[in-house]
């Protein structure tokens, strides 16, 4: 597997920008459509101490409470 170091830098970058900014400030896109994210959702995960790109990677943006089984089976 080649992996070009540029790139890694560049993938981290955005990863900060992403995540500098207010999750509630942020709006998400799937597949080119706009998601709709209840409040209470986006409330509850900031208590979760993870960042926004976590509340991506374990689909916590598809749940109402804030909290995935994924999240759950992996003790976060």
């Amino acid at each position: 597997m080649r992996v070009d170091i540029e790139h890694v830098r560049k993938l981290q970058e955005e990863r900060m920008k992403i995540n500098s900014a207010e999750l509630k400030d942020i709006e998400w896109y799937e597949d080119g459509e706009k998601v709709e994210i209840d409040p209470k959702t986006l409330e509850d995960f900031r208590f979760t101490g993870l960042c926004n790109t976590d509340f991506i990677i374990y689909d916590a943006y598809r749940e109402k409470n804030g909290l995935t089984p994924r999240m759950l089976d992996e003790g976060i």
